[in-house]
């Protein structure tokens, strides 16, 4: 879809295209009539030759528009303009997303404290239980889709919008629709989403929150939902050595692949986050007191170091039928005990070598004489 910028849509005039994806661009607007700026996520056009589109439109955004809670986006209006299908929001003057503020920080070898990564995934987890109890999925929960007001207001955004889609998570040609690296196991296998489902993908953030790197890593995005489906994960520990027990045992229920043993509700996951912030070690909780980071990020002053070399950087754009990029993905690195096995292995073949090669020369010496 061209850039809108500068045109006028309803009572509203577009200024500065501000985000860009699968589904629907989103511009900073501006509202004459209330003297206010709004954000508009207008949705691409070839959507609205799919069967059924205007219908799941207007019931999808009415849904979203009845949404009440301090971290969900605001929507103000929906509507219909030519062939431009737009809903009206609320604009987070200054907010950027936990997408850009986990890359910068992992550019810079940092990871976000712990007490901050508690109480963003705590309100998020909130905010879903909220959505949840409404009977709405978000069904794409990914850093890219959590705005930040500040560090003590994250902003859940695109609640439902997968949805318009109408389409299961693997297309019958075999596309992808979906981001591969939060997919949850039945999201992969092209089952419908549950709040479940969103519990796995907060579970996931989560886990790149505290150890630097996404749970599931491949060459290739068909690869990370097989991982997501086939391997056992990694636990946070082997990365983040510092993360308390109870913390790990959060992020592992989060993710476990059968729907049985992960969290029910996203409410119990919240409430045993807090629980065991109530109870982590008080050196934990006061030392970390000072290394709250504050926005904007350029100010941040108390690192808090990754001891795992950082995969390389790559995108987590949703992926789609009509094309766009794949992210490349590199294999995790072997954990420390496997580069321990392999480095006393190396060291056991090279005194193989010498110790052989100087009984040779031993008895070569004793036969030649």
């Amino acid at each position: 879809m061209a850039d809108l910028t500068g045109r006028s849509i309803g009572k509203y005039k577009l200024e500065e295209q501000i985000g860009r994806g699968g589904m629907a661009n989103v511009y900073k607007a501006y509202q004459p009539n209330l003297d206010r700026h709004v954000a508009i996520k207008i949705m691409h056009t070839y959507l609205s030759d799919k069967s059924g589109f205007i219908t799941r439109f207007r019931r999808e955004a009415k849904s979203i528009a009845a949404l009440r809670h301090p971290n969900i986006v605001q929507v103000f209006d929906f509507d219909i303009e030519d062939e431009y299908y737009y809903m009206v929001m609320e604009y987070i003057k200054g907010g950027r997303t936990l997408k850009g503020l986990l890359k910068r920080l992992k550019d810079r070898r940092k990871r976000l404290p712990l007490p901050n990564t508690l109480d963003i995934i705590t309100k998020l987890a909130d905010a879903l239980d909220y959505a949840h109890n409404q009977g709405m999925i978000h069904r794409d929960i990914k850093p890219a889709n959590v705005l930040l007001r500040s560090l003590e207001e994250p902003i859940l955004t695109d609640f439902g919008i997968a949805r318009l889609r109408d389409e299961p998570t693997i297309t019958q040609s075999g596309a992808m629709v979906g981001t591969p690296t939060y997919m949850s196991p039945e999201q992969g296998r092209g089952e419908p989403a549950t709040a479940q489902s969103d519990i796995y993908a907060l579970g996931a953030m989560m886990y790149e929150m505290v150890t630097g790197r996404p749970p599931y890593e491949a060459d290739t995005p068909y690869g990370v939902i097989m991982k997501h489906i086939n391997d056992p994960l990694v636990w946070p520990s082997i990365y983040a050595k510092d993360i308390p027990e109870k913390i790990e045992k959060i992020i592992l229920t989060a993710l476990a692949k059968d729907l049985k043993e992960r969290y029910m509700t996203a409410v119990i996951m919240r409430d045993a986050i807090t629980e065991a912030q109530e109870t982590l070690d008080e050196d934990i909780t006061s030392d970390d007191e000072t290394d709250i980071v504050p926005l904007p990020i350029e100010i941040i002053d108390e690192p808090v170091e990754i001891e795992i070399e950082p995969a390389a950087d790559k995108e987590d754009e949703t992926i789609e039928e009509i094309g766009l990029p794949v992210p490349e993905i590199e294999e995790i690195p072997f954990d420390r005990s496997r580069r321990n096995c392999w480095f006393w292995a190396i060291v056991l073949v090279v005194l193989m070598v010498v110790i052989g090669g100087t009984v040779g020369i031993t008895l070569a010496s004793m036969f030649g004489q």
